[in-house]
């Protein structure tokens, strides 16, 4: 599977590159299968990272080391596609993680503190508030599925 083919590509150009740079990088870029050039400062590409590639390596990787994990015969479809990433390369992950360590923790952080609010619905017993969570977390695979995001 080519993991590329069709994703997008993010350049963060410093303020002073040539514009005949970025449009030697867009070509080259497209013609290896990539779907969209787009571009920002680097700051936001490493928050954005942070949140989209990185915090769900973390998550597969955490995920898998769940007591549970010696049931094989229950492994179906949504595990597969939950811990796909999980066996990473530790040493380039690592490197990666802690340089951009602070934007991954603030997401990890994040993250619990929207766990917790179901972890909460539940020992509540709060149909109510759980509905609530999984509707809005709906939403938003809704949302970004029809602007161009992630399927």
């Amino acid at each position: 599977e080519d993991l590329f083919a069709g994703a997008p590509m993010i350049l963060t150009p410093s303020p002073g590159t040539p514009e005949a740079v970025m449009t030697m990088l867009t070509e080259f870029f497209l013609a290896c299968g990539f779907g969209g050039i787009h571009t920002c400062p680097a700051e936001e590409h490493d928050r954005m990272v942070a949140f989209t590639s990185q915090l769900p390596h973390v998550i597969a990787n955490a995920y898998v080391k769940g007591a549970s994990i010696a049931r094989r015969e229950f492994f179906g479809g949504t595990f597969r596609d939950m811990t796909r990433v999980a066996g990473l390369n530790e040493e380039m992950w690592s490197e990666i993680f802690l340089e951009n360590r602070r934007n991954l923790a603030g997401e990890l952080k994040a993250l619990v503190l929207r766990l917790s609010r179901y972890v909460d619905a539940l020992e509540e017993g709060s149909v109510t508030a759980l509905l609530d969570l999984l509707r809005e977390g709906g939403e938003c695979k809704r949302k970004v599925s029809t602007t161009g995001g992630a399927k």
